[in-house]
């Protein structure tokens, strides 16, 4: 699982983001070692989630995501119909809706 904060930085953040950096870059480096046999590495960043720990954090969607837009992602990433797919993070707010 990976997060939008992997790719951009807010004050107070810096070892959650550079955590989170290094799973986007474990994810591209494992997608194309494993890619010859056939093996897929992909990465999930949410976004902003509606739990008790985000504190009315301001969003674009003018929504938070719930499980269920995650769970759609994840269904999707394990179908058919993404077999081709490989070495991303893909932003579940944006995939869901």
């Amino acid at each position: 699982m990976s997060s939008v904060a992997g790719g951009m930085g807010h004050p107070g953040a810096a070892l959650y983001a550079i955590t989170k950096a290094s799973v986007d870059c474990a994810i591209r480096q494992l997608a194309l070692e494993y890619a010859s046999k056939g093996i897929r590495v992909l990465s999930i960043a949410p976004g902003i989630i509606d739990t008790p720990a985000i504190n009315n954090v301001a969003h674009a969607m003018e929504r938070y995501g719930d499980v269920s837009d995650v769970a759609k992602v994840i269904a999707f990433l394990c179908s058919e119909r993404a077999s081709f797919m490989t070495d991303r993070r893909y932003n579940a707010a944006k995939l869901a809706g």
